[in-house]
């Protein structure tokens, strides 16, 4: 069980299994019409909402249910890139036109493209201008850590 220390995130710090059952309990409870209010730095967690706020310094950014948050704030597609070196391809996505922002995530980065402006060859292409190796690209769903970090950083 979370500790005093872990304020109002009640499943900060609990194993996966404690964690679940958790989210089960909080599932029975909105079966029975119950309203549930969650508050979480875990993006995976909000992804099962019916509804979610993000808050950055104070201020409401956005309100809705997770598919339409994604569907009205990220314009284009998620692309997940195998491309070597990872740190260096990240840093200089952040600077293309046309992506809407880049990110790592696991041992991939990955990018928000903006609608209509890449395909994976003119992107590969760019990449090896700049010395840099893709050995995959691939359409990813989009979550709503990539809603909060494009809202945050506006």
């Amino acid at each position: 069980m979370p500790s005093k220390n872990d304020g109002d995130e009640p499943t900060s710090g609990v194993d996966p299994v404690a964690r679940r059952e958790f989210w089960d309990l909080i599932y029975q409870l909105a079966e029975t019409g119950t309203t549930v209010f969650v508050t979480t730095h875990y993006m995976d967690e909000a992804e099962h909402c019916s509804r979610v706020g993000f808050m950055h310094s104070g201020r409401l950014l956005a309100f809705d249910s997770p598919h339409d948050l994604k569907k009205h704030h990220l314009q284009g597609e998620a692309w997940a890139l195998d491309v070597t070196p990872l740190l260096e391809a990240v840093e200089y996505l952040s600077q293309v036109p046309g992506i809407a922002q880049a990110s790592l995530r696991g041992d991939q980065a990955q990018v928000i493209v903006a609608a209509g402006q890449w395909t994976h060859d003119t992107l590969s292409a760019r990449f090896s201008e700049q010395g840099l190796s893709v050995s995959g690209i691939q359409i990813v769903e989009p979550t709503l850590e990539d809603v909060f970090t494009l809202l945050a950083h506006q």
